[in-house]
């Protein structure tokens, strides 16, 4: 047995052999191998050249010690082509807008939308408040007819279409959360912002809070996305969606592509190596589900925003390591869902488009204002379920541990039951912070009166 053993390994090493030559002092390289050039050698008639021109991984020396196999440096790996054309896709999104007029008076006044194409000749207007932005109140936004929604449509869709999360749809909607989001990220790229008196904290850092759903259903991270690849390209060549650490599209900018990498390793790896050629970069980190709080940090010449739910495992760790600032984005209000349903129902006669905004608009009072669950019955009756249930999972205790009890008063916690409850946005001392509403008036009630 022990001679079939030796014949093996003799053989293997007779594979790894190398022509007879006389010793030679030509410098060798080991190909993909950033090292210094070694001498190689051979000494006599019968004998190998050492070292072996391809490294020493798994050769034998002639005493039949084992070498120790030299490391190669890792590359990534690029999993399936994107489809041809999806940079171009995402660039050349076509715009649409929904603009509002008041009408009557008093009790009878209501609001009527209208759809128009193209991008919105008034956009939102905005001020600095410390380290983010506001709402300008005093600015002519708020005469009629004023904006109220913004539509983005691709031909081949938005990060959650590409990773098979269930979505089809082409389009999203851009309302003023949504643009206050992007403006506030621009400010950081631009030095909008006076930092002297928050020394600690990176601006090129930031975690995105919102109710559940928010880079999915208020689709700030595909907002955040077309904004930045029509950003000024000498400034910023490269952006990056990632999904939690294990799915990444690499936009390129320079060659106008895009790449797909799978795996926290590979990732790391291509933007590490993209930072070391000199291009500079923003990503977007969306923290899907169960995923936790990312684990790298990219150059300090990068930006990164992490979209997260309240949960504090999925963002803190992060948040603390790197000093992210917070933005805090509320829930759409209910003239934004309004214009949704009208964008959703546009080809439809009048009657349709009453009869479905009154189901959503029930659907709304129901179970809050979530663009996700809200604009189907199917979706509709799933999310009454599931926050039956977790209504039947708050306690006494947990109420009087997370909540601070009454109807009116804003419920202060960084770990609620998130179905039960709705981001409300704060600013303090110039920094965003959020509390937690109930995200519908039922049921708030029905979480007191269950205690």
């Amino acid at each position: 047995m022990w001679r079939n053993c030796v014949r093996f390994y003799v053989a293997l090493w007779r594979q790894r052999c190398a022509p007879i030559v006389e010793v030679s002092g030509a410098a060798v390289r080991p190909r993909r191998v950033c090292t210094t050039p070694q001498l190689q050698l051979s000494a006599g008639a019968g004998s190998a050249r050492w070292p072996h021109p391809g490294g020493l991984g798994g050769m034998l020396h002639r005493t039949g010690v084992r070498m120790t196999p030299q490391r190669l440096p890792r590359q990534a790996k690029a999993g399936p082509p994107s489809p041809r054309g999806l940079y171009d896709s995402v660039f050349n999104a076509r715009w649409s807008h929904v603009v509002e007029f008041p009408k009557g008076e008093m009790k009878k006044k209501a609001v009527r939308m209208h759809l128009k194409a193209g991008e919105p000749t008034q956009l939102w207007e905005f001020k600095v408040q410390g380290m983010t932005f506001e709402l300008d109140d005093a600015a002519d936004q708020f005469c009629a007819p004023r904006p109220r929604l913004m539509i983005l449509s691709s031909e081949q869709g938005w990060p959650y279409v590409w990773m098979g999360a269930g979505s089809t749809n082409p389009d999203f909607f851009i309302n003023c959360e949504v643009e206050r989001v992007w403006r506030i990220v621009q400010g950081d790229l631009t030095g909008a912002f006076d930092t002297e008196d928050f020394k600690g904290l990176m601006l090129s850092r930031r975690v995105l809070l919102g109710t559940s759903g928010v880079g999915k259903s208020m689709a700030a991270g595909s907002y955040l996305l077309y904004k930045l690849l029509h950003y000024d390209d000498k400034k910023l060549q490269v952006v990056v969606y990632c999904f939690w650490e294990e799915l990444a599209y690499v936009f390129d900018k320079t060659t106008r592509t895009v790449a797909e990498y799978i795996g926290r390793k590979d990732i790391a790896i291509v933007m590490g190596g993209l930072a070391r050629r000199g291009m500079t970069g923003y990503i977007i980190y969306d923290v899907f589900a169960e995923s936790p709080s990312p684990h790298f940090s990219p150059s300090a010449a990068w930006g990164m925003i992490v979209l997260s739910s309240p949960e504090v495992s999925k963002y803190q760790g992060w948040e603390d390591q790197v000093g992210a600032m917070r933005i805090i984005m509320n829930c759409p209000e209910k003239l934004d869902v309004k214009a949704m349903c009208a964008w959703e129902m546009r080809d439809k006669p009048a009657e349709e488009q009453a009869q479905y905004w009154t189901m959503v608009k029930k659907h709304m009072n129901e179970i809050g204002p979530i663009p996700r669950y809200i604009f189907t019955k199917d979706k509709y009756k799933d999310r009454v379920v599931a926050l039956d249930i977790a209504l039947q999972l708050v306690g006494a205790s947990d109420v009087k541990q997370y909540f601070t009890q009454g109807n009116e008063k804003l419920w202060l916690s960084e770990n609620p039951t998130h179905e039960l409850v709705k981001i409300v946005r704060a600013v303090e001392d110039g920094v965003e912070t959020f509390y937690n509403k109930p995200i519908c008036r039922r049921l708030g009630g029905e979480t007191l009166d269950s205690v």
